[in-house]
């Protein structure tokens, strides 16, 4: 009974856990990782010979990538990944020591509550409150307990076949009616979180199942009349799913829409650019490759994806999103950023750990009892659900779907026929493991929790509070880089007695582990303005605007600063540059027109306004800037005609009203 217990209590909290945003985060996360700190202790740490040859491929991945972290640039980053890693190794390695009874009961507990949840979201039934936060960001998609739709679809993934299992050769009529509603449910779910990976993932498990079913001789028990049944409900929800779904997840699904927002691209291009996901993903994965060519053996480090690409990023990716701050922490695609970050030996380890796992669970498929044959069966199915899953994302990232993962590999891993736990074996060395597991995990969600603080007060603009928030998660986590970010960020926007310097230190503790890390250049830049150092905020700007070549703000403050410098042939180079980076942004147009009128080049100046007019027709303050400049070279006529319109979008623009008096 204990097994079954802790199993289905590691499996059942992650997914409430992850899902957590408010404060009460970091005590629910760490109370999920002292039930791992438990199962460290219930169980036997691998030690015999036979776990590390069973467990060879495991212990491989993890040395590389532990050897990766120690000469690793960038410890921050390093470190981050490489505590989950070791963390799930564990798992793994004492879910091997778990009895094959303990894991089709702990499986379908553990996936009944997130399938029930996103049932009745899918129905627009929310009794958590938890799908109204993530609405607006995903557009109604269902996410269950999960916090993300993507990641509750590579959870059903892994889980839907388990429950698939019992729907079909289940012993007791009961189970199998139970169960089948279940897999009704989970599917119908699945297809309301819109996730093409998702569908994709379930769609190969469903496979996988088949053919492992039809290998091991165990479909020939279960009645064809059955099995016509099952097919025959999976097309119905399939039908029904789609046609319930919100219009943007079933355009999704379909190819015909994009992730968020309307279509970027002609309606004449083919689905698959048109689609946001989709050719984010290509893009990404294309400059992944190049990432791979340049250093093809070791990789570029772990941890380290999100330090590089910005590198290779292309303008395209930026300009689809129009997010400048946008940080690409993953490829979208986990064998290839395993081979980002730790070479070809690295995905040479993954292919071998995948392959071991799959070679013992076929050898387990000539089982002579059918529940280990049908355990077999399961868990390679829900493997390659997630395998497909990732393949298309990173959905490994989040807390449950990797504790699911290492669980399901653990299981690959254990000996066959086992049917107890395995004895506790109370050794100093191995409680002191759990303790500090435990306590590092305790730390790094409380240094989370803080830090989610520390960002919510920044967005009211109490940047004393924010800054004690931002203090208090780098105390708890020095190794939280997103909190000497933001708390730099915090420091120069107060610009208080004392806060440039410190806010200096922080940044260049940053550059020193990721060069390029989200907007740290453009801070520096505004650092080193604010202290008067007009040359070295020029150099940062200038690495800024090659990173990214298509945000118009950082053009407007070169050429600010080359006004400043009586520069005017380079300010309005720059201007240009600003209106050519954002054609939707009224800002370079204005800048670039206003320089154009001190120079009285007014009807320049008009074309220009002109031209920002037509891509942006409410922008007033071009209607505004073009009456003045109609107004200096006397154009009467035309001033009143621009005035007027900016009456018409402003009623009370003060401006427009004092041009009009002046022309009566």
């Amino acid at each position: 009974m204990l097994d079954r217990i802790i199993v289905t209590a590691i499996l059942f909290i992650t997914p409430l856990a992850w899902s957590m945003r408010n404060e009460n985060a970091a005590l629910v996360k760490s109370f999920a990782f002292g039930i791992l700190a438990a199962v460290l202790l219930l169980s036997a740490w691998p030690h015999h010979r036979t776990d590390l040859k069973r467990l060879l491929p495991m212990h491989a991945l993890l040395l590389l990538a532990g050897a990766s972290a120690l000469v690793s640039p960038s410890p921050s980053f390093a470190w981050m990944s490489f505590l989950p890693l070791i963390t799930l190794w564990v798992i793994a390695g004492n879910s091997a020591h778990l009895p094959e009874t303990a894991w089709r009961p702990a499986m379908i507990l553990s996936a009944a509550a997130p399938i029930i949840l996103g049932t009745l979201q899918s129905a627009g039934v929310d009794p958590t409150g938890w799908q109204a936060v993530v609405r607006e960001s995903f557009h109604g998609r269902v996410c269950s307990t999960l916090g993300n739709p993507n990641f509750y679809s590579a959870f059903l993934a892994g889980t839907l076949p388990f429950i698939l299992w019992v729907s079909l050769a289940g012993t007791t009529p009961a189970a199998r009616r139970s169960s089948a509603v279940l897999a009704s449910l989970g599917f119908f779910s699945l297809l309301h979180a819109g996730s093409k990976g998702g569908l994709l993932g379930a769609a190969v498990a469903g496979m996988v199942i088949a053919l492992g079913a039809w290998r091991a001789g165990l479909l020939s028990s279960i009645p064809r009349r059955r099995l016509f049944i099952a097919a025959g409900t999976a097309g119905a929800i399939f039908v029904i799913g789609l046609a319930s779904a919100s219009p943007v997840v079933r355009e999704r699904l379909l190819f015909n829409a994009v992730e968020t927002g309307p279509a970027v691209t002609p309606a004449n291009t083919p689905t698959v650019a048109r689609n946001e996901s989709v050719k984010f993903r290509l893009l990404t994965w294309k400059q992944s490759l190049r990432m791979l060519r340049d250093r093809p053996v070791a990789g570029h480090g772990l941890g380290r994806f999100q330090v590089i690409y910005p590198e290779y990023r292309l303008a395209e990716i930026i300009r689809m999103f129009g997010q400048h701050s946008y940080m690409t922490d993953h490829p979208e695609n986990l064998p290839l950023e395993l081979a980002v970050e730790l070479g070809l030996t690295g995905l040479g380890l993954l292919a071998w750990m995948l392959a071991a796992a799959a070679r013992a669970l076929l050898f387990r498929l000539h089982s002579p009892s059918p529940y280990s044959r049908w355990l077999a069966v399961s868990v390679l199915g829900g493997l390659a659900g997630l395998v497909t899953t990732n393949t298309f994302g990173v959905d490994i990232h989040y807390g449950a779907t990797a504790v699911l993962g290492a669980c399901l590999l653990g299981s690959a891993f254990s000996p066959q026929g086992r049917t107890s736990l395995t004895p506790p074996t109370a050794k100093p060395a191995r409680f002191a493991a759990a303790i500090l597991l435990a306590m590092a995990w305790t730390r790094v969600y409380a240094s989370d929790c803080s830090l989610a603080r520390g960002i919510a007060w920044s967005q009211s603009t109490d940047w004393t509070v924010a800054i004690g928030w931002y203090d208090q998660s780098r105390r708890l986590n020095p190794f939280n880089i997103i909190s000497r970010y933001f708390g730099g960020s915090a420091l120069l926007d107060r610009n208080a007695e004392g806060d440039l310097p410190r806010a200096k230190n922080l940044f260049e503790s940053v550059i020193r582990e990721a060069p390029n890390y989200v907007l740290i250049n453009y801070k520096m830049s505004l650092l080193y303005s604010r202290i008067g150092d007009a040359r070295e905020a020029g150099e940062f700007l200038s690495r800024q605007t090659k990173l990214d070549p298509v945000a118009a703000v950082f053009f407007l403050d070169r050429g600010r600063m080359a006004m400043q410098a009586n520069k005017y042939g380079e300010a309005l180079a720059e201007f240009r540059k600003a209106a050519e980076a954002e054609p939707g942004n009224p800002a370079g147009y204005q800048y670039w027109g206003n320089l154009l009128v001190l120079q009285k080049r007014y009807r320049e100046a008009l074309e220009v306004y002109e031209r920002g007019i037509k891509q942006k027709p409410d922008a007033g303050e071009l209607y505004y800037n073009s009456a003045v400049a109609a107004f200096h070279w006397n154009k009467p006529a035309l001033a009143r005609r621009y005035a007027e319109a900016v009456l018409r979008i402003d009623p009370n623009h003060q401006g427009a009203r004092l041009i009009l008096e002046k022309l009566k």
